[in-house]
């Protein structure tokens, strides 16, 4: 039979190793916790206008659909139009259109005073969110355009418009905008490829470098004929996969198309048929990205 100072000896000592256990497992827990972070870095994307009022002017001749982008906001459809015509604005009852030509803002906003100086006048990619239309543009960065107020917002990394610069809008919704950025930048050098995220909630932007390579749902590689080769299942020997070319020897552009889904967003490369890389971009990750946990 044990002593009281045996026992409470053996007691003791069963605390310590309780304590012990707890302090190891929140220790893994938090490394875990780091382990599972996304790689973020600051976006240069700021606000520089708002509030530009332009209303645009009805159009003079049989604009039609550019591409298969839409968004539909109240009485009106909003796409991309033929003809030079930027972004259509057509009343569904009556199909009275409007033109809301992006050089002619861009001229009345003093961002451009040049208009030859644009290569194209058509939004890259088109969402509604709410009463605003979020779209990418060639030279002036991320455009809101407020649909009950007829007012302008921009986002951009530079003042003045730059062609060849392009912003593309590949998915917005009512918590997030995913701004993607990519091809050539001579205008621009320190102008990497890169996702740059907007969250409503928090009301300011991030750029996502690089998720946990457990959450690759698919991963694919260049094709034969491609001018720049990469692998990238050469990730999965690694803790993280780049989202695109914002890392040195990495040079494949941003996704092309992101959906949602239950856990957050798939995030998909297609680099031929059937040859595509597909990241899941997990909601709690995000969130804790822009909460700074």
């Amino acid at each position: 039979m044990q002593s009281p100072k045996t026992m409470q000896l053996a007691d003791g000592l069963g605390r310590l190793k309780v304590v012990f256990l707890m302090l190891l497992a929140s220790t893994v827990a938090s490394a875990q916790s780091k382990d599972e972070a996304l790689k973020i870095s600051p976006s240069s994307m700021q606000k520089l206008t708002e509030g530009i009022a332009f209303a645009g002017s009805p159009s003079r001749g049989t604009t039609g659909h550019l591409n298969r982008q839409e968004a539909t906001i109240g009485a009106f459809t909003y796409y991309p139009g033929t003809l030079g015509c930027g972004l259509v604005k057509e009343e569904i009852q009556s199909g009275l259109k409007i033109c809301l030509n992006l050089r002619d803002l861009a001229t009345k906003a003093g961002w451009s005073n040049n208009t030859r100086f644009f290569s194209d006048n058509n939004p890259y990619g088109l969402f509604g969110v709410r009463e605003s239309l979020w779209m990418g543009t060639n030279a002036i960065g991320i455009l809101v355009y407020n649909t009950r107020s007829e007012t302008w917002t921009r986002y951009d990394v530079k003042s003045i418009a730059i062609a060849g610069d392009i912003s593309r809008v590949v998915r917005a919704d009512d918590e997030y905008v995913f701004v993607a950025v990519g091809g050539p930048r001579q205008e621009i050098p320190d102008r990497k490829p890169s996702l740059d995220v907007y969250s409503f909630r928090h009301q300011r932007w991030l750029r996502i470098d690089a998720i946990p390579t457990r959450d690759a749902l698919a991963l694919g590689h260049s094709g034969p004929f491609s001018q720049i080769s990469f692998d990238d299942r050469d990730f999965l020997a690694k803790s993280y996969i780049p989202l695109c070319g914002t890392n040195p020897g990495i040079s494949k552009s941003p996704p092309s198309e992101i959906s949602r889904s239950e856990a957050g967003y798939i995030l998909r490369y297609t680099y031929s048929e059937g040859n595509k890389t597909e990241l899941l971009l997990r909601r709690v990750l995000l969130e804790s990205a822009f909460d700074g946990r």
